[in-house]
């Protein structure tokens, strides 16, 4: 048996990508944080430990928190604050292993489509090198985003799967089904998959039919969404991210948070994201961004490679190789429709663009590309010729964000900072108070120190927090000060 033959066989294929799942897992994380929680970290330790009312499993399975319901991953994450507390490390590790399985398994699928380990192996270290996986790295929250990631990536593996074989199908499609349902459920932001499968299915009768899938079960999601927040739970069904609700955020301005969207799926935008306001905060993050010539590029690259495949696949195309490409056409386009869908959400928020909304679109993306070029090239070293230096160009990008990762941890720094040195000045006993003067007169201070819960770590919190200028009180207190630098 040749090396080639070796190289690709699935058990193989299946050891490869783990290890360089493990390996770039490893290389791009961030360091483990032992500081102090600030802003929603701080708020969901608050929650967890002083609830407003009842708190069980029951409770939790319908707490609504800012207009949002997530009933799988609003439990999980109250239960861990109130097993951990301020304690960041057990989230960085539970949202690390998740994102480590995520690329595992899109790598497989990746494999699955293509029968080749090498695309496998590029796709995962895509996946894993992203920089926007800095707040799943770095965040309680980062739970919630990798959980829900990770459920999407095995409903599109199980949907996938059907073109294999015909045993089994209907219970892939309902492993599928299930998975999309709870990764809904775990964020509302992947609803927009289901509409996209809805239409995918839709739009193709012929494969649809063979493949005995109907269409309209994935529109039982969204019914059921609507049904449970509209009328049971008497929320906006359509909120989600960000400060402005969907139904409010539609107009032209989608478009170009279309384009932003894109630039950064094709490297032209850190793990900080994009903001929209002018502050010096959002500037010095919107200068993280890479020069326009790299996501141009990319496209260029892209654009050049697939109309050079396009042309010699015509030309040199066979039956039987036509034939063989022709069950992950439908993966292809399957996977690379997710992908475009996941671009939306993020599009549809007003205040900023952040790149956990658009990791999915990433990595299903560039999957999708990796699939196409090594599955429908003719010739096998064009395969290498046309993903290789996509790749490489990818990666470099990918690793020149890690410098700028430490000015994405600016607002936490900030209040650590402050927690830590006030921890060594302020009375060990007595009432104090406290005022912080902003860096920056629009940045979220507020926010930052969680509304005052953030201070609740300290051995001896102060009496009063404020901004601006210290209180006056009929009895004397000692006020300290704190100005917060970049």
């Amino acid at each position: 048996m040749s090396i080639v033959q070796t190289w690709n066989k699935p058990r193989v294929a299946v050891f490869l990508v783990t290890v360089s799942s493990v390996v770039t897992g490893l290389l791009f994380r961030l360091p483990i944080y032992r500081g102090y929680f600030f802003g929603d970290d701080s708020l969901l330790v608050n929650d967890a430990l002083n609830p407003n009312g009842p708190h069980g499993l029951l409770p939790d399975l319908f707490l609504v928190g800012g207009g949002k319901w997530r009933p799988l991953s609003t439990p999980l994450l109250l239960i861990m604050a109130r097993q951990f507390g301020n304690n960041l490390v057990p989230f960085q590790i539970v949202s690390s292993l998740l994102l480590v399985s995520t690329g595992i398994l899109l790598g497989m699928l990746v494999y699955r489509l293509t029968k080749l380990s090498t695309p496998s192996i590029l796709a995962t270290v895509l996946v894993l090198s992203s920089p926007f996986t800095w707040l799943f790295q770095s965040w309680t929250y980062g739970v919630m985003e990798s959980s829900a990631l990770l459920c999407t990536v095995i409903s599109i593996y199980f949907l996938v799967g059907i073109e294999d074989v015909k045993k089994h199908r209907q219970f892939k499609i309902w492993c599928g089904f299930t998975f999309l349902f709870f990764s809904t459920l775990i964020h509302e932001r992947y609803i927009i998959v289901v509409f996209a499968l809805f239409f995918f299915y839709l739009c193709l009768p012929k494969h649809t039919k063979r493949s005995d899938i109907n269409a309209r079960l994935f529109l039982l999601i969204p019914v059921f969404h609507l049904i449970m927040k509209g009328f049971i739970l008497g929320i906006n069904p359509t909120t989600s991210g960000g400060e402005t609700s969907y139904d409010t955020s539609l107009g032209l301005g989608v478009i170009s948070r279309i384009l932003r969207g894109m630039q950064g799926v094709l490297g032209g935008l850190s793990g900080s994201g994009y903001f929209y306001s002018t502050d010096s905060f959002s500037l010095q993050m919107n200068q993280n961004a890479a020069p326009v010539v790299i996501p141009l590029g990319l496209a260029c690259l892209i654009l050049s490679s697939t109309v050079f495949a396009t042309v010699i696949t015509v030309r040199n195309r066979k039956t039987n190789h036509f034939e063989k490409s022709a069950g992950s056409k439908y993966g292809v386009a399957l996977i690379g429709i997710v992908g475009i869908s996941l671009l939306l959400p993020g599009s549809l928020v007003e205040e900023r663009f952040e790149g956990r909304w658009i990791y999915g679109a990433q990595i299903f993306i560039f999957s999708a590309l990796l699939i196409a070029l090594n599955d429908f090239s003719v010739f096998r070293r064009l395969k290498y010729v046309l993903s290789i230096p996509l790749f490489i160009v990818l990666l470099l990008v990918n690793w020149s964000y890690r410098s700028d990762s430490p000015a994405f941890f600016t607002y936490r720094n900030q209040v650590n900072v402050s927690l830590t040195v006030l921890e060594k000045l302020v009375p060990r006993e007595n009432p104090w108070s406290l005022v912080v003067k902003p860096s920056d007169s629009n940045s979220p201070t507020d926010w930052q120190f969680a509304y005052g819960y953030s201070l609740q770590q300290l051995s001896n919190p102060p009496y009063s927090f404020s901004l601006g200028t210290c209180p006056t009180y009929k009895k004397r207190i000692p006020c300290y000060s704190v100005q917060l630098k970049r």
